[in-house]
């Protein structure tokens, strides 16, 4: 009898893989949403290996969790991943529906000119297009910390998108300053960058940016050959296909879910291997398959991209709150320093040694953030060096990458939080042994595994500037800085130009209505209207008077009508012609011409060159200033570059101090 069953088992399986056509290439052009194809955002690997294939029992009502928590709960959260192996992942709080904010907007930095595969740093990148870092100069690449560093990619659910953010300089020169002011250059003018969620999002769900297929594919000696959407695609269809055959054979189909025959279930088990390895040639979607027959209801009821999480997502809020760190503590705005940019806020109060936010840290080399004359002599530093932490007697730098905490600022003594080591970590990340090791071993680390946390040094009332103490060393290098600033032949960036409410036209300043337009050409007409020149002798700008009324009758509209056109993949060059004044900045358009951009991301979206292509609508927020490469404050040579030290509250781990050694 159980022979008998068994070969009706085989039977079935064979005809549902013949039905399948597994041969058919699950392979995937990179078209991700976010631009991560070459240099997307990845997360680490702990060490502790825990992918084994032990059995699992799930619970099926965990995985469709939707409680609803107060508007006063964490809404985001830091823990371990449902992914097994994949270190710290983000969670959210509450529920989201679809295109709800996700996370708060965050700061993005500009790498110029880096190429060392071989550092940690490489796999965090993002290309530049998806800040509006582009023009910074060669070869640039973004490193956005929040969701752009901590959040894991899951192909099959992927639940977010990014949205490109703001280039300004927190107001510190105004139009009525006599002078551009110290601080220029010295803070990243990149900010707001926004993850706003494409579906929606219960409590407890883990969120997974969109790295881009092609990341993992290229990178098989780090994830190996890790399933994506397409083979848990095929994977989900087959079982569609052996589930709904089992329909015609209860009695085989009862032993898999009552898990109450071993005799049969070995039987099944051993041909289930066999037909895995005999009729799977793609080792992606044989390794999307279920390894064990008792896990094949979970995976037909939930698909197998959720059995790969271990049936773990979304995880309770109350296990989140025991096991993680709320990474949603603070707020940003222009901070009440002077000449510091922006600033993080208490969001609730907090009480003396509460902590306030977890850093975890990522490790790399102080050389790397070096910018050299001719390969040789160091004439500066990385903007991203005032972002790491560091002393003056080691080479290792570590790079805070938690939600927010890039805003917090230099409180010197009067500081009310302070930083400290991450001793008990609940969530597992921390290795502890590596502040015991030298600066070499700890750069040998393929991943990050570093955690800090933010404390209060006392209590702090809801809305005041949280700050640390960043060292004498810092201060009194900030102290000279000011001293010896001056900003002969300095003009004001576009990130200045960037906080103007209402722009220019190129009737009334040509020299500032040259911008950048976020506008996607493909979803244009094909037909383009030619405008008839009259004889004359009329001036370019006079010409260009005369054209206006045509161009304002035949301009096609903007419209953004799923909301991600301010991704950064459609952002062109724009000339500014009209301007329509509204009641407020929301409701004040502008008509432009648009140009193609040097580097085409979408190649449908390139504007023929035999046409002239005007558009009018564009909102205020649609259009941003850019500086050319190289000539931004924050490759200004005497921008202020120093990384942040400590106070009296910490000691830097003495085997980490390489120069002193050396010295």
């Amino acid at each position: 009898m159980v022979r008998a069953r068994t070969l009706q088992f085989l039977l079935i399986l064979t005809v549902s893989y013949c039905i399948l056509c597994l041969a058919e290439d699950t392979s995937n052009d990179c078209t991700t949403a976010d631009g991560s194809c070459d240099n997307p955002d990845f997360e680490d690997e702990h060490e502790d290996d825990d992918s084994d294939d032990d059995e699992y029992d799930y619970d099926d009502d965990a995985v469709y969790h939707t409680e609803e928590r107060d508007s006063s709960t964490c809404s985001l959260y830091l823990a371990k991943s449902t992914i097994p192996n994949s270190g710290l992942g983000v969670f959210t709080g509450i529920a989201h529906e679809a295109g709800s904010t996700a996370a708060p907007g965050e700061i993005a930095h500009q790498i110029i000119n880096y190429s060392d595969q071989t550092q940690v740093i490489w796999n965090y990148f993002w290309q530049s297009f998806v800040s509006g870092g582009t023009k910074e100069g060669e070869g640039v690449q973004s490193l956005i910390p929040g969701l752009g560093m901590a959040a894991n990619s899951f192909q099959p659910l992927v639940n977010v998108r990014s949205l490109m953010g703001k280039i300004d300089s927190a107001g510190i020169n105004t139009k009525e300053d006599d002078m551009i002011g110290p601080g220029s250059g010295a803070f990243s003018s990149y900010h707001d960058i926004r993850y706003l969620t494409s579906r929606s999002l219960v409590a407890g769900e883990e969120i997974f940016a969109d790295y881009g297929d092609a990341y993992f594919r290229g990178r098989p000696w780090a994830y190996g050959m890790i399933p994506l959407a397409p083979e848990f695609e095929v994977a989900d269809e087959m079982l569609s296909q052996l589930y709904a055959a089992l329909e015609e054979t209860p009695n085989v189909k009862s032993v898999l879910e009552t898990k109450d025959d071993e005799d049969m279930q070995h039987e099944i088990q051993v041909l289930w291997d066999a037909i895995r390895t005999a009729f799977v040639s793609d080792e992606r979607v044989r390794n999307a398959l279920p390894s064990s027959i008792l896990d094949l209801p979970f995976a037909s009821n939930h698909g197998t991209a959720n059995l790969f999480l271990r049936g773990e997502n979304p995880r309770s809020v109350e296990w989140l709150e025991t096991n993680g760190y709320c990474m949603d503590t603070l707020s940003v705005r222009n901070s009440n320093i002077h000449q510091a940019g922006r600033g993080a806020f208490a969001k609730q109060a907090f009480t003396s040694g509460e902590t306030i936010l977890p850093l975890p840290m990522l490790h790399l080399q102080r050389d790397l953030l070096h910018i050299r004359k001719d390969d040789h002599n160091i004439i500066s530093h990385q903007l991203l060096l005032n972002y790491c932490f560091g002393h003056p007697e080691s080479s290792l730098l570590l790079y805070p990458y938690s939600s927010t905490s890039n805003f917090i600022n230099h409180g010197d003594h009067e500081a009310n939080a302070k930083i400290i080591w991450a001793h008990n970590d609940p969530t597992e990340f921390h290795l502890e042994e590596l502040l015991s090791v030298s600066v070499k071993e700890v750069m040998m680390q393929s991943h990050s595994g570093l955690l800090m946390l933010v404390v209060a040094k006392r209590d702090i009332a809801e809305g005041e500037e949280v700050t640390i103490d960043y060292g004498s060393d810092w201060q009194e290098a900030w102290d000279q800085h000011v001293n010896n600033w001056s900003s002969d032949n300095m003009q004001r960036s576009a990130a200045e130009r960037n906080e103007s409410e209402e722009l220019s036209t190129i009737f009334e300043d040509d020299t500032q209505a040259t911008a950048s337009c976020h506008y996607r050409y493909e979803m244009m007409p094909e037909h383009h209207p030619r405008y008839q020149e009259e004889p004359g002798n009329d001036g370019p700008i006079a010409a260009l008077q005369k054209k206006l009324p045509w161009i304002e009758s035949h301009a096609t509209i903007w419209s953004d009508p799923d909301e991600n056109i301010m991704s950064g993949h459609h952002l062109r060059p724009c000339m500014i012609f009209a301007r329509h004044t509204g009641n407020s900045q929301e409701e004040t358009t502008y008509t432009v011409q648009m140009f193609n951009p040097s580097v085409i991301i979408v190649e449908h979206d390139k504007i023929p060159s035999n046409v002239e292509h005007f558009v009018k609508g564009i909102p205020r927020s649609a259009i941003i200033f850019q500086d050319d490469a190289a000539t931004s404050h924050a490759q200004n040579i005497k921008a202020f570059r120093h990384e942040i030290g400590f106070g009296d509250d910490y000691v830097w781990p003495e085997s980490w101090k390489d120069l002193k050694q050396k010295n």
